[in-house]
């Protein structure tokens, strides 16, 4: 890792409450990408849930590539059911019956 605050690569992030519940899982290329959402997202109910200020964040990776990383965020959201994922990702990688 560099000396800088964020590693490249590809990761999964999730944002828990304070009993420890999932209730955001994302993708990003850094991460930092799992704090960008601390100025801000399009996600309104996340944003009222992240100035409450009682969550965690827990990051996973670096995965090997993109799509890795991808799926296993499909594979998380589909599992937890995070309230604040809008996007529920890609069909071929999520739980099925």
């Amino acid at each position: 890792m560099s000396d800088s605050t964020s590693s490249q690569g590809h990761y999964v992030y999730r944002y828990l409450d304070s009993r420890g519940r999932v209730r955001y899982v994302g993708y990003g290329r850094e991460t930092d990408r799992a704090t960008s959402h601390l100025v801000g997202s399009h996600n309104r109910a996340l944003n009222e849930f992240l100035e409450a200020k009682q969550y965690r964040i827990e990051i996973a990776g670096p995965f090997a590539d993109e799509q890795t990383g991808r799926a296993v965020e499909t594979a998380l959201i589909s599992a937890l059911q995070p309230e604040f994922n809008i996007d529920a990702g890609p069909s071929r990688w999520r739980f099925r019956p």
